[in-house]
């Protein structure tokens, strides 16, 4: 699954103001998100370059990376904006953080203590999804997150690109698929060569699907197909799902894969540790079953291949996440009570 997480790369790319619209300052080797009641608190600025994320892609996870500065001022109490802008201007050029156009969406940070260090932030998955969900966004622009400071008196601070030897800078990190919108009126093949690895598409053909002999493998498809699906004469292998047709499915000579779970609903399996922070996503996960029993507990069921390096990571020490694709939403958090190494 593709990962970007860059990292604030010039002086000018991080600042701090007060609330109000006064103290700019982006020289300082800390940035001020402080809240406070009886005056007004401070708004933090990180501008990220060269942000490769695709227009549209589906945002699996993000979250924002910052070196607490000092155990006096690690009070995180503050509201997390993206800049609703297809890019953005750092802070020589704009010298302005909290008057720039936030995002509708945002993320509450409210946690004491957190200690010297490095600490990620919540999930702000939201916020970078409507970012890149902009017609003007494309990969490569650069992208600013705005941390505002609320109204109690908590003092929260962070190291900035200028303290030391420039290696201090906030990290922006954001995994993502990507969605493909492919339509054919008369056909559409892929030919003889296998699609990308860990790429979701969504494929819509109202006259037959061609994807090739040579199966497409690892690759999550959403198809809906009103006149017959073909996936060429060798099976096609570790798909997952998502599949309605109203005139019949066939995947070449040899059954491919045994479809099961619920129609129309396509499936993320995530390994998460005890404390809910994402270690893998299974993008690789296929012939995933979903079975809820009236009065039974949830059962969940998937094979993995036996060479994808993340198996090992498939423990009791883990939770296994399932959510629905592409909306994300979560359906049942699972502990391994089973698990069966099989090599043909």
């Amino acid at each position: 699954m593709p990962i970007v997480n860059p990292q604030v790369g010039a002086g000018n790319c991080d600042a701090h103001e007060k609330n109000d619209d006064s103290f700019f300052d982006d020289t300082e080797v800390y940035v001020d998100m402080l809240s406070n009641i009886a005056s007004s608190g401070f708004t933090g600025g990180f501008v990220f370059t060269n942000v490769t994320v695709p227009q549209g892609a589906h945002i699996v996870t993000a979250y924002l990376t910052l070196y607490v500065y000092e155990e006096a001022r690690d009070d995180a109490y503050v509201d997390i904006y993206g800049e609703d802008e297809d890019t953005v201007n750092n802070f020589d050029d704009e010298a302005d953080i909290v008057n720039r156009t936030k995002t509708a969406a945002s993320v509450p940070w409210q946690q004491d203590g957190l200690g010297i260090g490095w600490e990620n932030s919540p999930e702000i998955k939201t916020v970078i999804q409507e970012i890149v969900d902009r017609g003007g966004w494309a990969s490569g622009q650069d992208m600013c997150i705005i941390v505002k400071g609320g109204t109690t008196t908590k003092a929260f601070r962070c190291r900035s690109y200028d303290f030391d030897d420039n290696s201090w800078g906030a990290y922006l990190y954001i995994e993502h698929v990507v969605l493909y919108e492919l339509s054919a009126s008369d056909g559409l093949v892929f030919g003889d060569t296998p699609l990308l690895e860990q790429t979701v598409h969504n494929l819509s053909s109202t006259d037959g699907l061609v994807l090739g002999d040579t199966p497409a493998t690892q690759c999550s498809f959403g198809v809906v197909a009103t006149d017959g699906l073909v996936l060429g004469d060798t099976p096609a292998i570790n798909l997952v799902f998502n599949i309605v047709v109203t005139d019949g499915i066939v995947f070449g000579e040899v059954l491919g894969i045994t479809i099961r779970g619920r129609p129309a609903q396509g499936f993320i399996l995530e390994l998460r540790d005890a404390s809910g922070d994402l270690v893998a996503v299974l993008e690789n996960a296929y012939d995933i079953v979903y079975e809820q029993g009236t009065n039974q507990a949830p059962t969940l069921f998937f094979s993995i291949p036996t060479d994808d390096t993340k198996a090992d990571d498939i423990t009791s020490a883990h939770e296994i996440w399932l959510r629905s694709y592409p909306d994300g939403t979560l359906i049942q958090k699972f502990r391994l009570n089973k698990r069966e190494d099989t090599r043909t």
